[in-house]
């Protein structure tokens, strides 16, 4: 007989001469003794390592009033209170830890489980793409890989199939946490009728994003569209079709039968499964649901229900803002009335800045006074200067319909509601956005800026594990654009400090919600916009729903009897909210000591709330002086460079050419001269 845990405490049995069936050690089948007189068991406890499912040996007769005596049978259908039993994820109901907590607290909670990447697909990342590279050369471009992001800021489409395994060896692992984590926190908001029916995903990876949706649905999960535009080589698409193939989601019900009839079959010997292991994959073999495409569809006829863009908003630094607002208008055009967009971007600083242009683009806070958290008209058409536009009011109609000049006025478009589910609290400015990534890099005060990004953590499988060891990936780097790693820093053994399996994904992200487009949703929009136009929350506003509930920005200062939280509150600003036990009393306080970053905080309770002291509105001031300084300094740098050039230029024509070559340079040189006369074609040369 088994005793299941009943409570956190178990009542300590003194062994005793009885007739037992006893659990094995592996619990893979009960055994009785074979003598019928009793016996005393050596076992004291039955443990099980994975799920730490344990029992405690007892006789019929046990007298206990708090615990349940088990057979083998009814132990198969005990249930966790707490777990699901077959998938491992937590259940909506608390555990004792969390039983405590207000219930609007764990609904404000994020996912903090640690993201495991499926182990059927961990696998075969490892045996059928990465080892069948050469490991040397697959950590080098993998290396390489991060020296190029890192020196970029963005991602950029694979070439050749060595570039596909280094950035799945690489890089997938914490795009797919990082997504995951988003699309879980939708899920989460949306509620149970969450369930996209056409599903479009884009991005550089192997189909990451539908590959974390479909790990989050459940094998269930059966949209009647699935399309996955994986930008970059064709080799790419066939490694994300290996990879999906390994989901049930990708498999209608009848396939799943059949896959289920042919696991409980006989199995192979060992040695055979082995060899087979390890082998390339015939992809021509493979059918699954997604449709794997080289580029976005064209059109705006087809339209999704779910929209996921993993790094696409900027693929160039130097096109920063304007291929933001031509990406966004693109995707926006595709996104279905009651739609959701999912944007997920690098937790840097440019990352950031990328997911605050794409918010100015869809809902325009500049035009609007109020900053309350209602759906807002989707304008077209960028931005421009007072010069640029006097310049269209110019032109006439033909030539702006040309030329495709959209006018402010006119791109509204009606029937487009846009609405902001998360990360913000509100639909003002972002009071972080500095419009100029480049700011984060100035000395002294680009240190000091906060930036929106949020963390999670993974669990690194068995090929990320083995690509960070050795020379080049498990040490630091003698240059940041090096690559190698400083010999004789090698950890030993397995080659992680501290036997450390998990890793931090770093991330920023915006989810949008398209509202309805039907007449009576239209009509109550634009009442409520006209209701709303000029009102504003105000600083320390809690919220009244779990739209503008705020955010904890970073995890908070924990003080005896004071708590110090940093959140981005309904009024738009950067807030730091002292929460105290005498102020909100030990609810508040208590919940209060269990947040981190990315929570919701929905009870309130603080003592005071002043404004955050490391937006950029505190430090602008400094940063545009510091800026205008560099910009007056850059200016007479490039005007001793232009002296010393025609000085150059001057002695060069002076001599008399011997050769072809010596003439032909010398007509460079007077035509570069011309050149730098001009100053409007000097600036016109220097953008190419």
């Amino acid at each position: 007989m088994i005793l299941s845990k009943s409570s956190r405490l178990l009542k300590k049995i003194p062994r005793q001469r009885t007739d037992l069936r006893f659990y094995s050690a592996s619990l893979e089948r009960f055994q009785k003794p074979q003598e019928d007189h009793a016996i005393v068991s050596p076992l004291s406890y039955a443990r099980r390592r994975r799920n730490e499912i344990f029992g405690q040996l007892v006789g019929d007769d046990e007298p206990s009033k708090n615990v349940k005596v088990i057979d083998a049978d009814q132990l198969e259908d005990e249930k966790s209170e707490i777990r699901n039993y077959e998938s491992g994820e937590g259940l909506e109901k608390p555990s004792s830890q969390d039983s405590r907590l207000h219930p609007l607290t764990i609904k404000g909670r994020v996912n903090r489980t640690e993201i495991r990447l499926n182990d059927e697909v961990s696998e075969t990342i490892n045996n059928h793409i990465l080892l069948l590279n050469n490991p040397r050369h697959l950590r080098m471009k993998a290396a390489q890989t991060f020296v190029d992001l890192g020196t970029t800021g963005t991602h950029k489409p694979v070439q050749s199939e060595l570039e596909a395994d280094a950035h799945i060896a690489g890089l997938f692992v914490q795009n797919y946490a990082s997504i995951y984590q988003v699309l879980s926190e939708l899920k989460k908001r949306v509620g149970e009728s969450f369930n996209p029916q056409r599903v479009l995903d884009v991005g550089f990876g192997p189909a990451t994003g539908m590959v974390a949706l479909n790990e989050l649905m459940g094998s269930d999960f059966n949209p009647t569209v699935k399309d996955a535009v994986v930008v970059g080589s064709y080799e790419m698409r066939q490694k994300a079709k290996i990879i999906l193939s390994r989901q049930l989601a990708e498999y209608s019900a009848e396939a799943q039968d059949e896959l289920d009839l042919n696991e409980s079959g006989p199995s192979e010997p060992v040695e055979a499964e082995v060899k087979r292991k390890v082998a390339r994959i015939d992809t021509k073999r493979i059918t699954i649901k997604t449709n794997l495409l080289g580029s976005l569809p064209i059109g705006n006829l087809k339209k999704y229900d779910l929209i996921i863009l993993n790094h696409q908003l900027l693929l160039n630094k130097a096109s920063y803002p304007d291929q933001v607002e031509e990406s966004m208008d693109a995707y926006l055009q595709k996104l279905a009335p009651g739609g959701h967009l999912v944007i997920v971007e690098r937790g840097t600083p440019l990352g950031f800045e990328t997911i605050a242009k794409a918010r100015q683009v869809a809902i325009r806070p500049e035009n609007h006074s109020s900053n309350l958290k209602i759906p807002r008209p989707y304008q077209k058409g960028n931005f421009k200067s007072d010069q640029q536009l006097q310049d269209d009011a110019d032109l006439e109609p033909e030539l702006k319909e040309h030329f495709r000049i959209v006018d402010q006025a006119n791109s509204t478009v009606r029937d487009y509601y846009l609405k902001v589910i998360a990360p913000c609290a509100h639909h003002g400015a972002c009071p972080m956005q500095t419009f100029n990534p480049d700011v984060y890099s100035l000395p002294k005060y680009g240190k000091k800026l906060n930036f929106c990004h949020f963390q999670t953590q993974v669990l690194r499988p068995k090929f990320s594990m083995e690509l960070k060891k050795g020379l080049l990936l498990a040490t630091k780097w003698t240059d940041k654009t090096s690559g190698i790693g400083i010999k004789g820093q090698a950890p030993a053994g397995n080659g992680r400090r501290n036997g450390r399996n998990n890793e931090l994904a770093s991330f920023s992200y915006l989810i949008f919600e398209r509202s309805p487009n039907d007449v009576s949703t239209l009509a109550k929009l634009a009442q409520l916009q006209e209701s709303t136009k000029n009102r504003t929350n105000v600083l320390g506003y809690q919220g009244d729903s779990i739209d503008n509930w705020p955010r904890v920005m970073k995890n908070p200062l924990k003080r005896k009897g004071l708590i110090l939280a940093e959140m981005c509150g309904p009024s738009g600003l950067i807030e730091k909210w002292y929460l105290s036990k005498g102020s909100g009393g030990k609810q508040v306080y208590h919940d209060a000591r269990k947040l981190q970053a990315g929570d919701l905080w929905a009870i309130g309770g603080a003592k005071s709330a002043i404004p955050a002291n490391t937006s950029y509105d505190h430090f602008r001031d400094k940063i545009e002086k510091k800026q205008s300084d560099m910009k007056i300094a850059n200016r007479q740098q490039s005007r001793k460079e232009l002296k010393l050039k025609k000085q150059t230029a001057r002695n060069a024509l002076k001599e008399t050419p011997n050769s072809l070559e010596e003439s032909l340079y010398q007509l460079s040189v007077a035509h570069s001269m011309e050149l730098e006369k001009k100053p409007k074609e000097r600036r016109q040369f220097k953008k190419y």
